[in-house]
């Protein structure tokens, strides 16, 4: 910002305002982008013409060569300032508080929390060692640190104290080691289960895990090293449940039913994703690719190692298709989009029926592209026309039209209509352009043929014979100047139509 002259904008408080706010940005770059130590700078390369005037220790004007009486000066005389002495904030003994941390402290040095396990400190970011996790704006009050960690069980038994992002085993967040989670899985028996949420991914350990539940023949081998998670979908729909990521060869099945008795369920059994899509990561990983699940019901997962591998599971259980609310009539379930069939309604992204979005009237939602939909008013676009009660069969909505080039004529239709012989759709919106013997129609192709050698445009002599074809019967696809029906001109199709497409035919079509 260039300085006034005059006193007014330096005792103009939105001046000193905006300058606060420039400088608290510039305390946070410090702070954040500096490794901790403020201003380690560097000046331009005075060699470069452009640069001159440009270094840290040039003296700042007002403008171009105004270092004279109009220079920047200090307080106390006539000494002009340098950006060496005021681009340290800390050595000028300023602070700003931001976000509840004070950016700049004694000695020149930025201050931020560190988080080793949970135990917090404020210190900078040089003298936070990993595995500790270092803020730059971060406080220890109150303490942010059990949320960032939390138990590590690896499968070599023992337990640590890091991120999720750390963790090669079984994380969980604000966990503590003791007393020591990590003898057995903890989800090792059917009973403690872990809860899946749907797209969450969730990470364990099936070593020294007992072989517990069904021996069932999924895999092919023997039930050993199992660990177990359950899910209980809000919406009935087809689920994928996948176990790509992990460090072995898993057996992956779904159940439902308790513990004392589980059944499987149709579909809920894979070994290796290579039977379906492989996973990126490794095509021994399982990947059940849709397994059909009911809104309500818990069913039980597990995962288990081929012949009795262990190690680190990544798992995740996603839906195939879109979740909403599925009204029939004033009755209302959560499903998905494939679940939910005519005549019955869909909303996308209703994830409730209490209360009951159905007892809404439904009606026949218009789509700009022609489409139809049954569903409530709230839920059709204000732009499309919503009719309550209608059905889409018939589709009662207005096709979108465009230019239809039938022969040497244009009119203005759907793409349905414009199908057939001698026709072209130019495309939706396209119009008809009078007089115009190549926008959008090239009116001397009057068979529509592909130009080729012989026929640019594809216009060649054949085109004439068809064009003749049509006038002598009356094609209304031969009004080449897409004159309005009259007397003694049925279909628009006159004399005068015979000049209007010679013209075309000879004045060619790029």
């Amino acid at each position: 910002m260039k300085t006034r002259r005059k006193s007014s904008g330096e005792s103009d408080p939105v001046f000193w305002l905006l300058h606060s706010f420039i400088d608290l940005c510039w305390a946070r770059w410090e702070c954040e982008k500096n490794d901790g130590t403020i201003a380690t700078f560097y000046d331009y390369d005075r060699t470069v013409a452009a640069n001159a005037n440009h270094d840290l220790n040039d003296p700042m004007d007002e403008g171009a060569g105004e270092t004279g009486a109009w220079g920047l000066r200090d307080f106390h005389g006539g000494v002009h300032v340098k950006p060496a002495d005021v681009i340290n904030f800390v050595a000028m003994g300023f602070t700003y508080e931001y976000g509840g941390a004070v950016l700049g402290a004694p000695g020149g040095t930025c201050k931020g929390s560190c988080c080793n396990g949970a135990a917090c400190t404020t210190t900078t970011q040089a003298n936070c060692a990993a595995p500790a996790i270092w803020s730059a704006i971060g406080v220890c009050t109150p303490n942010p640190c059990p949320a960032l960690v939390g138990s590590c069980c690896a499968c070599t038994g023992t337990c640590s104290i890091t991120t999720q992002a750390g963790c090669t085993g079984a994380w969980t967040r604000a966990g503590a080691c003791v007393p020591d989670p990590c003898a057995v899985p903890p989800n090792d028996a059917c009973a403690n289960a872990i809860a899946l949420a749907l797209g969450a991914p969730a990470t364990g350990v099936n070593c020294g895990s007992s072989a517990d539940g069904p021996n069932g023949t999924c895999g092919g081998v023997a039930n050993t090293t199992t660990v177990w998670w359950k899910f209980t979908p809000a919406a009935t729909g087809s689920y994928q449940v996948n176990t790509c990521g992990s460090t072995f060869d898993t057996v992956l099945e779904v159940y439902s039913g308790g513990c004392g008795a589980p059944v499987s369920v149709v579909g809920g059994c894979n070994d290796d994703s290579s039977s379906n899509t492989p996973c990126p990561s490794n095509s021994l990983h399982s990947r059940i690719p849709a397994v059909t699940l009911t809104a309500g019901t818990t069913y039980l997962v597990r995962v288990r190692g081929f012949n009795a591998l262990t190690g680190a599971i990544a798992i995740i259980v996603i839906n195939n298709n879109p979740l909403g609310v599925c009204c029939n009539g004033a009755a209302c379930t959560l499903t998905d989009s494939a679940t939910c069939t005519a005549p019955s309604a869909f909303t996308p992204g209703g994830a409730y029926c209490t209360p009951n979005p159905c007892s809404l009237p439904t009606g026949s939602c218009c789509a700009p592209d022609g489409a139809c939909s049954v569903t409530t008013a709230p839920a059709c676009p204000a732009a499309s026309p919503w009719t309550s009660g209608a059905s889409c069969t018939p589709n009662p909505c207005p096709q979108p039209t465009g230019a239809c080039c039938c022969g040497s004529s244009c009119t203005l239709s759907t793409a349905a209509a414009c199908a057939g012989l001698n026709r072209t759709f130019s495309g939706t919106g396209t119009a008809c352009t009078p007089f115009s013997i190549t926008n959008p129609c090239c009116r001397g192709n009057y068979n529509k043929s592909a130009p080729g050698p012989g026929a640019p445009g594809g216009i060649s002599v054949q085109d004439i014979f068809d064009f003749l074809g049509g006038y002598f019967s009356g094609n209304a696809c031969a009004n080449t100047n897409d004159s309005t029906p009259g007397p003694g001109a049925p279909n628009g199709v006159s004399v005068q139509d015979i000049f209007d497409f010679l013209a075309a035919y000879f004045g060619g079509c790029p």
